[in-house]
């Protein structure tokens, strides 16, 4: 348990974000336990229905410089608040968590799942969970917004893009 000084130090550093920021912490902190909460207890068949449209190739968005502004400011407050959590808020937590403010400013992304083979001195050669790590990024334009560590070591084997931006491209395609 931190100490009583660690707290204070910590909500100092909350105080001095913007209001609509210090919204986005208790939003998104108490929004990350019912992200943690479904990983760990619901399908992701049922997850991932939050998560966008599922594809198996690459995608881009385009945004303006106002949105991308937003969406980075967004990737570092969920970064932020993964690191107080009680729980494990780990990168599809915080992608989650990231998403949820995006769709409601109506900001187009999209969500990588990838998957890479474990070090062997890491792996356990009995357990063929342990040969694989799992990793989430999510992007906004061409920026990594949440996930960016080491996101380029894993191969992509799903991608999740906001259900607006279909929307948006099918529209464009009938005209």
């Amino acid at each position: 348990m931190p100490s009583f000084s660690v707290i204070i130090q910590k909500s100092r550093v909350v105080f001095q974000l913007s209001g609509r920021e210090r919204l986005w912490v208790v939003i998104l902190f108490l929004f990350s336990g019912v992200i943690r909460a479904c990983v760990l207890w619901l399908p992701f068949i049922h997850t991932s229905r939050f998560l966008g449209h599922c594809y198996q190739y690459s995608f881009s968005t385009v945004v303006q410089a106002p949105q991308q502004a937003v969406a980075n400011n967004i990737g570092l407050i969920s970064s932020k608040v993964a690191k107080y959590t009680p729980w494990e808020s780990a990168c599809l937590v915080q992608a989650m968590m990231a998403i949820s403010l995006l769709r409601y400013y109506k900001i187009p992304y999209v969500l990588y799942l990838g998957v890479t083979k474990a070090s062997s001195d890491a792996a356990d050669s009995e357990n063929v969970n342990s040969l694989l790590r799992a990793h989430a990024w999510l992007t906004v334009g061409d920026r990594v917004i949440t996930g960016r560590h080491g996101y380029k070591a894993y191969t992509i084997v799903a991608t999740f893009i906001y259900p607006a931006s279909l929307a948006a491209a099918s529209s464009n395609d009938d005209q």
